[in-house]
């Protein structure tokens, strides 16, 4: 009786250091995901995995739950403003890291809700150095624009390897250099069609794929795949004529694929801000987000097991602001138009136009106006009232 009390005793000292050896396993519940993994896949077209051969990365889409639409913020790299000051990467690039619409200079980054450099590994790895920005809170980094996104992948499992890594972040760079290259004008038939014959887009896209397919073998040899959570996405769309100009409205969809533990199979959800992708990680991993409140990001719930499959945004913020920046583009050009014909008339309308229309340069004083909807709803009438003026010169001024 004793022996068996002594030898009972000791397996329970055994089992309970063992678990205390790897800090991930000690946060995580059942069913809950000991890392995740974010990878972006830049400039990724909203329709590229319909159109190009992407067997690895459809695979992944069956064995998880697909976002077909994900609104992103216009791609504009701003350097204007107080945003322009902080951030020298696109503006989507800052949106889906921090999880929320309303950034501002006290917005934390969804790493820094795991960061814990005692306990475990937060990693940055990108073929770039345009997201230094992005750098802070991440204990193992590389940006190295003098490899390719298949280096960079195996990187990755290495460094997942040798350390007890929470929260990984990578992004594959060289999909949007090839759309960047069909946007160019000239005679090859995918000149600014991204799918045209023998597209460089299409070509690299099929490299990408196969990486990501290696990438998710060696995560799975190394026996780490059964309980990472990864979110396969892209920092901005990709317009069909190649590149990514922010006033182009396919240059601001992408899509994303979500699969690990806790994700259904086999699902998709319609639409998606690009803003509810940390919200929604966040909650799949048990950690708060990293900006909660107005302006946070929607908890994707429908993607998650045992939840109802009723999609959680019934609006996209992100949609909707996008196409009131073109509308405001618009009505400033037309206004300026006129103003230099006029300026006594019509400039004194240029200026209201700008000083109250919360646009891209003005992104991080956007938390003004308190919530999302309050601020769309500040926009929608500055530019109803600017199309009035311009239609009705003698209206009342707003």
């Amino acid at each position: 009786m004793l022996r068996s009390l002594i030898v009972s005793m000791l397996c329970l000292f055994l089992a309970a250091n063992t678990t205390a050896a790897d800090p991930a396993a000690s946060t995580a519940t059942a069913g809950t995901p000991k890392r995740a993994i974010i990878m972006v896949i830049d400039g990724l077209a909203v329709d590229a995995l319909q159109k190009a051969p992407t067997p690895n990365l459809n695979k992944l889409a069956a064995e998880g739950s697909v976002i077909k639409n994900v609104h992103v913020l216009v791609p504009d790299h701003t350097t204007l403003g107080e945003f322009g000051r902080m951030h020298a990467a696109t503006i989507p690039n800052i949106s889906l890291m921090m999880g929320t619409f309303l950034i501002s200079a006290d917005s934390k980054f969804v790493q820094e809700q795991f960061y814990d450099a005692r306990k475990w590994a937060t990693v940055n790895g990108v073929n770039e150095y345009s997201y230094q920005s992005i750098d802070r809170s991440f204990n193992i980094s590389l940006q190295n624009y003098l490899i390719n996104d298949g280096e960079l992948l195996e990187w990755a499992v290495r460094t997942m390897k040798e350390n007890p890594v929470r929260f990984m972040r990578l992004h594959l760079q060289d999909l949007g250099s090839s759309g960047w290259r069909c946007s160019r004008p000239g005679n090859e038939p995918w000149n600014q069609n991204i799918y045209g014959e023998g597209s460089p887009y299409v070509k690299q896209l099929g490299v990408v794929d196969e990486a990501v397919g290696k990438f998710v073998e060696n995560v799975k040899a190394a026996g780490q795949w059964d309980d990472t959570l990864l979110i396969i996405t892209a920092d901005h769309g990709q317009s069909v004529k190649g590149g990514h100009p922010a006033i182009a409205l396919d240059s601001c969809v992408t899509t994303a694929i979500v699969v690990g533990p806790g994700v259904k199979k086999g699902f998709s959800v319609a639409t998606a801000d690009q803003v509810d992708l940390v919200p929604t990680l966040c909650s799949i991993m048990g950690v708060d987000p990293p900006n909660p409140g107005e302006g946070c990001g929607l908890v994707l719930n429908e993607i998650k097991v045992g939840q109802p499959d009723t999609p959680s945004r019934a609006k996209s913020w992100i949609d909707t602001f996008n196409r009131q920046h073109r509308d405001y583009i618009q009505v400033t050009a037309q206004a300026s138009l006129l103003a230099l014909e006029d300026p006594q008339s019509w400039w004194s309308l240029v200026w209201d136009l700008r000083e109250q229309f919360y646009s891209i340069p003005r992104l991080a004083t956007w938390n003004e106006l308190k919530t999302v909807d309050n601020f769309l709803a500040h926009n929608q009438k500055v530019l109803d009232g600017t199309w009035e003026r311009l239609k009705n010169p003698n209206a009342p001024r707003r």
